[in-house]
């Protein structure tokens, strides 16, 4: 939701087996047709998480992202495939003197030009993925 309230994004998990989320963009009062991007977690290996994303751009660009993090830690980045380029960062939220806030505080940084309701939408699934929320 934005700050008014409004709807701006819906989850849904698609295939309980293999962990398969979709997200669709609402528009003032209704859901959209096709899917605005799908998320697929792919591997876990050392407590590594890797999982990868498809996202339809305004212009019809089909643009790939990884997202790879710590689920226990819940720090994680979210990768542009074609670049190699972190757009996104989430990790613990610590004090100027050192002290980490808790599990529940983050900080989320964000490259220019990037949309933010994606990159909230794809932290939102991995943490529904990783059992986090």
């Amino acid at each position: 939701m934005d700050i008014s309230g409004k709807v701006l994004i819906e989850i849904l998990k698609k295939n309980l087996l293999f962990g398969r989320w979709e997200g669709y963009r609402w528009n003032d009062t209704e859901i959209e047709a096709n899917s605005w991007f799908k998320v697929k977690k792919t591997c876990t290996i050392f407590r590594r998480e890797t999982s990868f994303c498809e996202f339809l751009s305004d212009s019809g660009c089909l643009m790939n992202y990884k997202i790879d993090g710590f689920h226990k830690k819940f720090s994680c980045k979210i990768i542009d495939t074609s670049s190699g380029l972190v757009v996104a960062e989430v990790k613990k939220k610590v004090t100027n003197s050192g002290v980490v806030l808790g599990d529940d505080v983050l900080t989320l940084e964000v490259e220019p030009n990037i949309d933010h309701s994606l990159i909230m939408g794809l932290v939102l699934v991995y943490s529904l993925m990783n059992r986090s929320i």
